[in-house]
This record gives C-alpha cells, structure tokens and sequence, in this order.
C-alpha cells in the first residue's frame, strides 16, 4: 500500500468510529477508518460461543436514549426486546421482589412504611423529571440530604449502578445519575450487539469509506491542514482531519509531542464479568435480579432476546461493578457464588463460559472532553469519554455525530 491522502483518517472501528465516518461519507468528503485488530467492532463486539451470540458483559440500549435517535438517523433500527419490570432484590442475603411499580412498593416487605413513601416520591419526582439537582453535588452527599431511609438510600444506589454501571456514588453527579434513570427501558438487542456492527459496517462501505483492519496508529505528526497519521505497516496517510475514537491511554500514545494533560485526569469505570450460555436454567422463573447490599447483577438475556441458534439455550451475565479503589483480586469466585443463589445447581447446565476480571465499561464517568482538541486543531475525538450528552454508548454515539458535524463545518469554511 502506497502513502495516500485522504479528507479524514478515523482512528478506532467501534460504534463511535462507524458512526462517525458515516456521516463524514454523506457530506461527500474521502475516509479511511483505521482499526488496530483484525475484526471491527470495539467493546460492541459479540462472539459466538457454541452457536450462542454473546457481548462482552451486559449491554443494553435505552429506548430514549441517543444511540435510537441517531441510528434511526442513519437508517438502523436495531431489533430487539425490552425485558418486563420485574425480578428479585438480595439484601442480606434475603430474596424479595423487586418493586416495581407503585402497588409493589406498598405492598413490599424489603421496606419499612416511611421508607415506603420515600421511595415513592423518589419514583414520582423521577418520573416527572423534577428530581434535579442545582448544584454539582454527588449521588452520595445527594442521597443523604434528601433521603433519610437507609435501605431505600440503597435501593436507589443499586438502580444508579444498574443504569450507569458506576460503582462510584462519591464521585457520580446526582444529576447525571437521575438524567440516566430517566431512559426508559432496557432492550436487549436479537444476536448480539455485533448485528449493529454490521448494519454500521454495511452503511459505511457503500458510502466508500476504506476500512483498514489489522493495521494500528503509531504516531500522529504534523499540524492542520497536513497531519501525518504513521501505521504500523510503515505507510502513512495525509490527511487535513484526525477523528480518533480511541481511548485515552492510546491517544496518548499517538500524541507523543504535544501538549494534552487534560486527557491525563480521566479515571475510567470497570466491571468483572461472568458470561455464561447454559442448556437450562434450574429457576427458570428468575431472569434478573440485583444485590442491594453488593454491587452485583444477574441477567438472562436470552429470556426476551434471540441469542441463540438453539432457543432452549440460555445467555447469562453476571457482573460487579468495580469502584475506582476496588482491589485487582479474582473476581470470578464471588460472581460464581452469587450465580448459584439465583440460579442453584447451573453448573450441571454449562455449555461455555468466559470470565472478563476487568472490563473498561467507560472510559470517564466522571469527566467529558470537547470533541475538538484545542492544543491541536484538526484533531478531533468521539467516545464514551467525550461531550456533555448521554452516557455509555450513548455518549459514543453522540459525540461521533457531534465530531463528525465540526469537521464538515469546518471542512466548508476552510475549503480544504
């Protein structure tokens, strides 16, 4: 391959890089995306495990989140199926009912009368989106100055770890927290996330974006409007715009040079995940279900998901949210034993399983870039780390659009 040019090199080949480039194609302007391993697809991979369709860890998209909106922008509507609202809560080490609408709230033994209420004006504050927060305060100081319950302060930290995956309430804004919950409902798309991949995949190559798998960023040198993006086949690409994708630590790596210390802050969110595709479920009346005490998840997504060449087979995710100050220890035990409490005797079941002991769920929770680099103009960024809207992959979506709309903005201005 010859040293080429083209109007934008995207760097990374995941959701955000996908969507991205789609939309640079539309406006007409010439890309490449550069993909470091073989397959695309990023953290939205799925592999198929003994005919199974399985993600790395629990994935979910929300119906009122972004990542809809902009696909169906894109001409993608995902299939899949919402889970009904329902399942069991353990707190010490007690099974109850999770309470899920008004009438279990009441009739609930997990709380006592006045941790009833209080719940319940958390839901209809929630529901009505007059639970804000004026100042930046966190889920932790949040909760202690407004509710006084402490089994419902927990209850309500365990729906903030289901939504955001974050461990972290001293350091998880309340208000981005409740913007989060307010999502609407879960849907677990039908043969994995890696269907999205493709449909991205399809979109892109027919509008002519060249994707370059298998083939890494050492360095990015130059400056607007030559930057020179060096690969690891010691060929380069010219190009007046870098959109990368990638995580914080390999921009750092790209970047070797210039001046970038905000990115040097960013903290990310971990999970240790236990995935698991069983021939039976020995409770098949329970399919989710949450610690209120632990940071602990289990889901069978199969139970309203296709994921699964054999439909008697079943997709389970168990997880821990990992806190920032959580211990690298093996992880894999604790998730086992809390498995066996939902789901006694799944060993006898086991078709294949793949333990994840720490995943990057985000790559910041806590703190958002720009999509443009300041220090360096030209050079753009999208990701779950990047812009002030949505989170988790919503984030990815939306800061891919956001970058890529700067960039034929000013592609336009310029006349590069």
């Amino acid at each position: 391959m010859k040293n080429t040019e083209r109007n934008c090199v995207v760097i990374g080949g995941g959701i955000a890089g996908l969507t991205a480039s789609i939309y640079l194609a539309r406006a007409g302007l010439s890309v490449t995306l550069i993909e470091k391993t073989k397959t695309i697809g990023g953290r939205a991979k799925t592999e198929v495990m003994d005919g199974s369709y399985v993600n790395l860890g629990p994935h979910a998209l929300y119906s009122k989140g972004k990542s809809l909106e902009i696909l169906a922008e894109l001409g993608i509507s995902p299939k899949g199926n919402s889970p009904a609202i329902g399942g069991k809560v353990f707190y010490n080490d007690s099974p109850y009912n999770l309470p899920a609408n008004p009438f279990s709230v009441l009739t609930s033994d997990l709380f006592s009368w006045r941790g009833k209420m209080e719940l319940l004006r958390f839901f209809i504050l929630l529901q009505t989106k007059k639970l804000k927060s004026n100042r930046e305060i966190s889920v932790d100081q949040w909760l202690h100055e407004n509710i006084k319950d402490e089994r419902v302060q927990k209850f309500i930290l365990m729906l903030i770890r289901l939504s955001s995956y974050c461990n972290d309430p001293d350091r998880l804004r309340a208000e981005v927290a409740f913007k989060q919950l307010q999502l609407g409902k879960a849907i677990y798309v039908h043969n994995g996330w890696q269907s999205i991949i493709e449909e991205l995949k399809e979109k892109a190559e027919k509008l002519g974006v060249i994707i370059q798998a298998g083939a890494s960023v050492q360095q990015i040198k130059g400056k607007f409007p030559q930057f020179e993006v060096k690969l690891s086949n010691n060929k380069s690409i010219f190009t007046p715009y870098i959109l990368s994708t990638a995580s914080p630590n390999e921009l750092r790596k790209f970047l070797q040079g210039y001046e970038i210390d905000a990115i040097n802050e960013l903290i990310p969110v971990r999970a240790a995940c236990l995935d698991i595709v069983l021939n039976k479920t020995p409770n098949p009346t329970v399919s989710f279900a949450l610690s209120m005490d632990q940071p602990l998840y289990f889901s069978n997504h199969s139970n309203v998901a296709t994921l699964s060449d054999n439909q008697s087979h079943s997709v389970i995710h168990v997880m821990k949210y990992l806190s920032i100050n959580e211990p690298r220890t093996d992880l894999k035990q604790e998730l086992e034993q809390f498995l066996s409490r939902v789901q006694p005797g799944w060993e006898k079941h086991v078709i294949s399983k793949r333990y994840l002991p720490n995943i990057t769920v985000t790559n910041s929770m806590m703190k958002k870039q720009k999509n443009e680099m300041e220090q360096i103009p030209g050079l753009f960024i999208a990701g779950d780390w990047v812009g002030a809207e949505g989170m988790l992959v919503d984030s990815s979506f939306f800061s891919a659009k956001q970058a890529a709309m700067s960039i034929i903005e000013l592609n336009e201005k310029m006349g590069v």
